[in-house]
């Protein structure tokens, strides 16, 4: 099984097309909330689109945060990627990894 991720800019293309197929979205992984922190200038929001065997499966949003005059790096991947229907099994997720 093949996982890739595919990095956007894109927030917009993330909102419309692909928070809407996820059954169990949450606000941590909503667009707004990481374009909100990024206003905060606390962290910088980054997406990505997961495929599996070529085929989308879901997405993810990460915020990255520096520290002490970019010394230290901290990626936060909150409640893990968005699955969309018929993936998200153990397997998906150990491939994800």
């Amino acid at each position: 099984m093949l996982c890739t991720i595919h990095w956007s800019d894109l927030p917009t293309t993330i909102r419309k097309e692909y928070f809407q197929k996820v059954n169990n979205a949450n606000l941590l992984q909503h667009p707004i909330y990481a374009l909100a922190m990024q206003d905060a200038k606390t962290q910088t929001p980054r997406w990505g689109i997961i495929k599996i065997n070529g085929h989308e499966a879901g997405y993810l949003q990460l915020l990255e945060s520096r520290a002490l005059g970019h010394i230290l790096h901290a990626v936060v991947l909150d409640r893990g990627p968005l699955w969309f229907d018929r993936y998200g099994s153990q397997q998906h997720f150990e491939a994800f990894l």
